[in-house]
């Protein structure tokens, strides 16, 4: 979502004296105080960095049909930040076909002069870039047959290719978060991994055996005040298993955060009630039309928690595509419900709000992140390849804010001047601080395994020794290339900066806080055969006995690039 220039002003320098801690109760102890021999000096004209933050926002453009706009300009374009104009910098068309992100056609560059524009084709794209795609099963709120008829073809569209740049990871929730299948490219693993989820529980025949019964008592009582009594807890259960379900939807946006390439989560459930039970507080309106039971409603509604997830995708810059296993819905209830309720009128009543209840969420999730709601089809296969679209072709527009890194959350819209055209995009962003972003992609690095390190960064470990109990003293030594690191002049001096952020995992995947280390680099011109190929820093870390990871992120100041690399490591004799 965002990409920085570097402007560079007047530094003032960071607390020099570092004393970490790592590791479940461990510590690390510094064997530089990196900027310490900085703090007394002068000021440098130059060493400030103001951060002059490049917003992107992926715009999905498609015709009446839902089939992809490729030929759209950045004059067509008009987007706004919290109401106010922005001047569009950076275009372009992007496509992953042949499993390569770029600018699909030359004919579609902006007739903007080339001054104004910033391209970001394949040669500006991030080392790495992927796309990240999470399958996340909600059991909670699946019948068995829908989930069944749902992976089938999920499968099918898996077996006919998402991209060749693409991770998949497969999750659901069972009351808790589980992480089925780490991400990975290997399609016939995730195959496996969504067979293997057609064995585990689905609970959504409890809920509607629940209704049944619920239905039946309401048709037995004489008044409106009996009728919502009985009905109350229920849709104080309802709630707090929505809650639930939204909260853990919220952890795997979460745990994905710091990956770099774009995020999407495909959801499948079938729906989400926005108010807790409406459906049956209706059912008591209609047979008892006083106003009571639209009253007694109001404190069941989950629309504020809806608000709550679509901004956290949001910040998180995650997309969310729905998908509403259900199907297409049958006329009448039949059976129980249709005697309980009297009349057929009252039947589609009751069954046209249930519906509603459950996929206008659905459908707030998708639109207010950029991506799609899958509702009400059998056949859901043409539906996922235009999902597939959007991983493979959209623009990319870029402007510059007024802010940088101020952490609060900002409204983006976007519009279109050819007609007929339809626009999709998330609806706003939060703008993190470079220390946020950093420390997202360590966590993110240690939970994933991945590395993005266009600094080239290197973590060589050393032998650990004993130092008290099951805990080791392990030495650690950063190591960058000089040629990766932007120095900039000061004087007889070139000067560099950089942040580096660390933590680690145990083998139970226990994780510490994420450590921040400022380093200042400085080396004497005229005689550049004296200085060294590498920038070297050098800790030792005070480590429990076992298998572990570190994952270190680096941040250069100057040349605003961000690097991540992971290694794991055994301590001591296990």
């Amino acid at each position: 979502m965002t990409g920085y220039l570097v402007r560079i002003l007047e530094f003032r320098s960071s607390v020099p004296v570092l004393l970490l801690c790592v590791l479940l109760g461990g510590s690390l102890v510094s064997t530089v105080r990196a900027g310490a021999n900085q703090q007394k000096q002068d000021r440098s004209v130059f060493s400030e960095v103001i951060q002059v933050h490049v917003v992107n926002v992926d715009v999905y453009a498609t015709d009446k049909k839902g089939n992809p706009v490729k030929d759209l300009t950045a004059a067509d374009f008009e987007i706004s930040e919290d109401g106010k104009p922005m001047e569009i910098t950076h275009f372009s068309l992007l496509t992953r076909e042949g499993g390569a992100a770029g600018v699909a056609d030359p004919s579609a560059r902006p007739a903007t002069p080339p001054e104004a524009l910033v391209p970001s084709g394949p040669e500006a794209a991030a080392p790495g870039e992927r796309l990240w795609l999470v399958i996340y099963v909600d059991n909670m709120n699946l019948r068995t047959f829908d989930r069944k008829r749902a992976l089938d073809q999920l499968r099918g569209f898996l077996a006919e290719g998402v991209g060749t740049d693409t991770e998949v990871m497969v999750a659901s929730y069972d009351r808790t978060l589980k992480i089925r299948l780490p991400f990975t490219s290997d399609t016939a693993a995730v195959t496996d991994s969504l067979i293997e989820l057609e064995a585990t529980r689905c609970h959504g025949e409890r809920f509607d055996s629940e209704r049944r019964d619920l239905l039946e008592r309401i048709d037995t009582v004489s008044n409106q005040i009996e009728a919502v009594e009985i009905l109350r807890p229920h849709a104080q259960q309802v709630l707090g298993e929505v809650t639930l379900a939204l909260d853990a939807l919220k952890e795997m946006i979460d745990r994905i955060s710091g990956l770099p390439g774009r995020k999407a989560v495909l959801h499948l459930s079938s729906g989400l009630p926005r108010l807790a039970a409406m459906d049956l507080f209706m059912a008591i309106e209609n047979r008892f039309p006083t106003g009571y039971a639209l009253l007694k409603k109001r404190p069941f509604d989950a629309t504020s928690r809806f608000d709550e997830l679509t901004a956290a995708a949001n910040a998180q810059d995650v997309t969310l595509y729905t998908i509403g296993a259900g199907g297409v819905p049958t006329s009448g209830l039949g059976g129980v419900e249709q005697n309980s309720l009297r009349s057929v009128s009252a039947v589609s009543s009751v069954e046209m709000d249930r519906s509603a209840n459950l996929q206008l969420p659905l459908r707030q999730l998708a639109d207010d992140t950029g991506g799609q709601a899958i509702l009400n089809r059998n056949d859901l296969l043409p539906a996922l390849r235009k999902v597939a679209e959007d991983f493979q072709t959209y623009y990319s527009i870029g402007y510059t804010p007024d802010h940088a890194g101020d952490e609060e959350f900002h409204n983006i819209a976007v519009e279109v001047s050819r007609p007929g055209v339809r626009l999709r995009h998330r609806s706003g962003y939060r703008d993190k601080s470079s220390n946020t972003s950093m420390s997202e992609g360590v966590r993110a690095s240690l939970t994933h395994a991945v590395d993005d390190n266009p600094l080239r960064v290197v973590v060589e470990v050393g032998e650990g020794s004993e130092s008290d109990g099951d805990r080791f003293l392990v030495p650690i030594q950063v190591i960058i290339p000089l040629s990766e690191i932007v120095l900039l002049p000061d004087g007889e001096k070139s000067r560099g900066r950089l942040r580096l952020f660390l933590a680690a995992m145990d083998e139970e995947g226990r994780t510490t806080e994420v450590l921040e280390i400022p380093a200042e680099i400085e080396l004497a011109d005229g005689d550049a055969g004296n200085h060294p190929d590498n920038w070297r820093f050098s800790t030792n870390l005070r480590m429990r006995n076992g298998r572990q990871t570190i994952a270190l992120g680096v941040r250069d100041e100057f040349g605003a690039v961000s690097a991540f690399t992971t290694r794991a490591l055994t301590v001591g004799d296990r």
